[in-house]
């Protein structure tokens, strides 16, 4: 699987169900979920469907339709009564664009694109219910985990922030791979081992993420750092040194968990995010 690829097909996927550019809500909802993610989640969902003989172009719409709910769920995260960002994937953050009120239209109006996606996907009526199940499944966890993170502290326990990190953030990677996994059949077994591959990938790239923030380089991230001072980042909570001790535990025990599914195109996924 080429993933530059993969990437273009699932834009041109989200493109079609977009609304075009006529309506400054239109624009908002455009502005947020095209152009400059790099859109694990999605492909963590096709790696997965590949793994089972589903053809790229049959999990692409459900991937985008993935992407399309995590860029809605990114518009809520940066307004100023949730995370206060400003700077999204190198540009301004959806509300600062738009202003608050087309930002927040614009989240519901790709929640419901989303689900349209879904719906109309290529393989069955009952598979496409199954999907979306599973889809939302995921999104009302990375509400819960967004709950959480907004109650939690810079001093708030290592289990705390790490149980934050698996809802917030795991749940759509379980949700992608749970997916993935419905696409290809499998069974109630495979699909929990699945759902929880997806949780430690996602906990996993978490981590990363709140280590970019102590130390990253703008330039390469697409997002200013030191955005978590204040908040529950667990490098800051337990250290710089500490944190990268334990990334580079964790990761050769998730790509283990992955071989044993086993499922290659997930491996390489998991591989090339984490290189």
């Amino acid at each position: 699987m080429d993933f530059d690829d993969v990437r273009k097909n699932v834009a041109e996927c989200m493109s079609f169900m977009l609304p075009d550019n006529t309506t400054k809500v239109g624009r908002a909802m455009r502005y947020a979920a095209l152009d400059g993610g790099k859109m694990w989640r999605p492909l963590t969902l096709i790696a997965t469907a590949q793994t089972y003989g589903v053809h790229i172009k049959n999990s692409v719409p459900y991937a985008a339709a993935l992407e399309l709910g995590h860029a809605a769920s990114l518009i809520l995260d940066d307004l100023p009564c949730m995370d206060n960002e400003d700077v999204r994937r190198g540009k301004p953050s959806c509300w600062k664009e738009f202003g608050q009120n087309t930002a927040i239209l614009a989240h519901d109006a790709l929640v419901f694109t989303a689900e349209k996606t879904v719906a109309t996907g290529p393989i069955s009526p009952y598979i496409n219910c199954q999907v979306l199940m599973a889809l939302n499944s995921g999104a009302l966890e990375t509400v819960c985990g967004q709950e959480a993170d907004i109650a939690l502290k810079s001093d708030s326990g290592v289990e705390e922030i790490a149980v934050m990190h698996r809802r917030k953030t795991g749940s759509l990677y379980a949700a992608a791979t749970l997916a993935g996994g419905i696409l290809g059949g499998r069974s109630v077994n495979t699909l929990h081992s699945l759902s929880n591959s997806g949780l430690e990938i996602g906990a996993l790239y978490q981590l990363k993420d709140d280590i970019y923030d102590v130390e990253g380089d703008p330039s390469n991230g697409g997002k200013p750092i030191a955005q978590d001072i204040g908040k529950a980042n667990f490098a800051r909570r337990v250290g710089i040194d500490r944190a990268r001790r334990m990334f580079a535990k964790r990761l050769p025990e998730v790509l283990e968990q992955v071989r044993q599914l086993p499922s290659e195109p997930l491996e390489k996924l998991v591989t090339e995010m984490f290189k």
